[in-house]
Formats: C-alpha cells, sequence, structure tokens
C-alpha cells in the first residue's frame, strides 16, 4: 500500500515537472509566432517576392547542411542521459565536438560548391554564405540539449527568446533603413551566434557535476546510430524544401517568394507536437524501463493526443488562410491564399511523424526514420516534377501533402502495422476513441 502510494507521488512530481518545462516551452513558441508572422510578413512585403525568393533558397540549401551538422544527436542525447545522468559530460562533450568539427566542414564545403555555382562573388553565392556562417555556432545547442534532458527549458527559453526578440528589432531596423535584402542574411547568422553565446552563460549557472570530455569510442557508437537520422533529416529537408528549389528553377524566384513567403503560416503550430515530444521523451524512457504495459498505453495515448492537435492546427489553418495573407503580405502574395488550405492539412501528418518517434528512439528503430523519409523525398522530387509544370504552385502544394502522408503514415504498413493502425484511429475518431 506504502509503495503504491510512493508510486502515485512520484508520477504527479514527474507531471508537474513535465508540465511547468512544457509551459516554457508553450511561452517561447507562442511568443516567437505573433512576433515571427508580423515581422517575417513584413520582411516579406517589404522585398517583395523577388527579393523574398532569393533570401528563400539561401535558407533552403544551409537548411540541409544544417542537418548534417547537427549529426543527428538531439534525441540520442536527451535519451542517454535520461537513462545514465552520471555520463552526461561525456555524452555532451562528444556531441559538442564532433558538431564542431562537422560545422567548419559544411561551411567550408558550402562555400566553394556555392562559388561554383552561382560564381564567386555573386550575390547569390554572398548570400549563402552569410547565412551559412550559422553553420559555424550550432555547437551551442548541446547546451540546449542538457537542458531538456533535465527538464529545465526555462533556461534556453531565456536565452533563445531574448535573442530572436534582438533579431527581430534588428530586421524591422533594416526595413525603416530600406537595407538590401544581404543585411538580412546577416541578421539572420548573427542570432545563431548570440544564441549559442547566451546558452553556454547560462550553462555556467547549471553545469554538469563534471568537465565536458570528448571520447572517440563515444562518438563512434553515437554516430552508428545517428547516421539513419542524419539521412533522415536530409530526406526530410529534400522533401520538404526541394519543392522551394524545384520552383525556382522552374518557375523563377518571383514564384518562390510568393510560396516561401506563405508556407510558414502553415506551419506556425508545428511546434506543439515538438514541445509535446521534447517533454514526453524522457517519461516515456522510464516507462518503458518499468513496465511494458504502461509503456504500450502511453504510446495510444500520444497518437490520440497529436490526432487532436494536428486536426485542430489545420482546420484554424485552413479557415483563416485568407486573412493571413491579405491582411499581412499583400496583393503581391494573394496567389499563395490556396497554397495555405492545402498545405495546413501536412500537420495532421506531421504530428503522427512526430508521435512515432517518441516509438523510434525508445526501440531503437532509428533505419525506420530513414526508410520512410527517403519514400518521402523520392515522391518529392518525382511528383514535383510533374505537377509544378502542370499546375504551378498549387501542385507543389498537394505533392508536399501526399509525400507526408507516405512518410508519416503509410509507409508503416511496411515497417510497424501496431503503428499504422494506432496512427489510423487516432487520425479518423480525433483522438475521442479510446
Amino acid at each position: 500500500m506504502i509503495n503504491r502510494v510512493l508510486n502515485r507521488i512520484n508520477t504527479i512530481d514527474g507531471l508537474i515537472k513535465v508540465i511547468k518545462n512544457s509551459s516554457w516551452l508553450l511561452i517561447d513558441k507562442v511568443f516567437r509566432i505573433f512576433l515571427g508572422v508580423f515581422v517575417s510578413a513584413w520582411v516579406a512585403r517589404y522585398l517583395g517576392p523577388e527579393e523574398y525568393g532569393k533570401l528563400a533558397y539561401a535558407m533552403a540549401v544551409i537548411g540541409i547542411f544544417q542537418v548534417i551538422s547537427l549529426c543527428g544527436f538531439d534525441g540520442i542525447v536527451v535519451r542517454d542521459i535520461s537513462k545514465e545522468k552520471s555520463k552526461a559530460n561525456i555524452i555532451l562533450g562528444t556531441a559538442f565536438y564532433s558538431r564542431i568539427l562537422s560545422g567548419i566542414i559544411c561551411f567550408i564545403l558550402v562555400s566553394i560548391v556555392s562559388g561554383i555555382y552561382y560564381g564567386f562573388g555573386s550575390k547569390s553565392q554572398y548570400l549563402i554564405i552569410i547565412f551559412g556562417s550559422s553553420l559555424l555556432f550550432q555547437c551551442g545547442d548541446v547546451v540546449d540539449l542538457w537542458f531538456q534532458s533535465q527538464s529545465e527549458s526555462k533556461r534556453t527559453v531565456i536565452v533563445k527568446l531574448s535573442c530572436y526578440i534582438l533579431s527581430s528589432l534588428l530586421k524591422v531596423s533594416l526595413i525603416l533603413l530600406k537595407a538590401d535584402v544581404i543585411y538580412f542574411a546577416f541578421v539572420m547568422a548573427l542570432e545563431f551566434a548570440i544564441v549559442s553565446l547566451g546558452l553556454f552563460f547560462s550553462y555556467k549557472k547549471f553545469p554538469t557535476s563534471k568537465k565536458w570530455k570528448f571520447k572517440l569510442d563515444t562518438s563512434r557508437l553515437m554516430l552508428k546510430e545517428s547516421w539513419p537520422f542524419i539521412l533522415s533529416g536530409i530526406s526530410v529537408l529534400i522533401y520538404m524544401r526541394i519543392d522551394q528549389v524545384m520552383i525556382e528553377a522552374m518557375m523563377g524566384s518571383h514564384s518562390l517568394g510568393i510560396y516561401a513567403a506563405v508556407i510558414p503560416f502553415s506551419s506556425t503550430m508545428s511546434f506543439l507536437p515538438s514541445i509535446i515530444f521534447t517533454s514526453i521523451l524522457p517519461m516515456v524512457t522510464k516507462y518503458k524501463t518499468d513496465s511494458i504495459d504502461k509503456y504500450e498505453i502511453a504510446l495510444k495515448s500520444i497518437f490520440r493526443l497529436f490526432a487532436v492537435v494536428g486536426w485542430l492546427i489545420s482546420l484554424c489553418l485552413f479557415f483563416s488562410s485568407d486573412f493571413l495573407v491579405s491582411h499581412l503580405l499583400g496583393n503581391s502574395y494573394y496567389e499563395g491564399i490556396n497554397v495555405i488550405k492545402i498545405y495546413a492539412f501536412t500537420n495532421i501528418f506531421i504530428c503522427m511523424g512526430v508521435a512515432q518517434g517518441v516509438w523510434i528512439l525508445n526501440e531503437n528503430k532509428s533505419k525506420i526514420s530513414l526508410y520512410r523519409t527517403l519514400m518521402g523525398a523520392g515522391v518529392c522530387i518525382v511528383g514535383n516534377y510533374i505537377f509544378i509544370p502542370l499546375y504551378g504552385l498549387i501542385g507543389a502544394a498537394y505533392v508536399a501533402l501526399f509525400a507526408q502522408i507516405l512518410s508519416a503514415v503509410l509507409s508503416n504498413i511496411l515497417f510497424s502495422k501496431k503503428i499504422f493502425f494506432m496512427q489510423m484511429k487516432a487520425i479518423v475518431s480525433m483522438g475521442l476513441l479510446k
């Protein structure tokens, strides 16, 4: 009887900690949405579709290299520290120095490739190099992983939110000064640098018990498990960004500017599944260690919750698309309204994919992430090649939606029918069935 009471107390304490941690993440993301939507829309409106398209193209290219420089360690680091806190210094140190090296290599590579492709000294190369310098500072996010593993996201939120406000103010200043697009890329890269420094100052107030240390054996083990996540991340970016690359190639920067300006509206609420995932991962990992029954029940509940979140996001965006474009972006971007309406429903399947990530990490089935995203990337490349010339931006939006459905849900017919049925039941019932 006493043990049951103690277990309930521990469970309640754990839930309270999760809720507090989630609330800080929620505050951060909600504030970013309200500030980011207006500032980003103002930047897009100021630059116009043509110039904004050039900036969006640079961001799409650098996005692929950002995934590589992160080494796919995020979920692994949080999971391993949750299991063995005594080895946190080795896990964090190994991840940190690995990211420094990968960041330098990626920055050099993207600088050379962009010069060869666009011409050394061209404006397009400058945009890519300036924004690409952010690759050198992503090692600082290792501190964020430490805070995540200890449910101390408050510390990360304070740093990142402060830097985001500063970055937004600088962008507004550039608009008022009628600055060139080059300066906007510089401000975006500067934000990464300031965040990195801020996280390390915050770390000094909540450090690990031992000094960080790099171990080659640990690095090999982490890379052995993370390489599918790296390739998966690249595949995700391919099918999330290849449409922008192909729109620019087939329709030009003007059309890309319209597409790139409205797509963020469709993903503004995607922070919700990410917050839930970050907060529940350590707790679900402990459930799996303690009891398989608790673990199975938790998985079903997670899919139901994520289904409700996905539907709510999708419907809200669908019905608000006209208002968002007409009031925030202006008539130059009117063509993007239907893109939002189609793209909005990708959120349902993004939520399903994020929810499955809990199962993938706890079952050590990282290769599934690679396989399903490769399928999605393949659909995007072939689909956009066929449908962009036929239907323009609408065709790209439909291809993106189907790629998400295939990658997040339909692929599980091959990889895990149990997960597939959990997802389908949750989607169809909107999470209301038990």
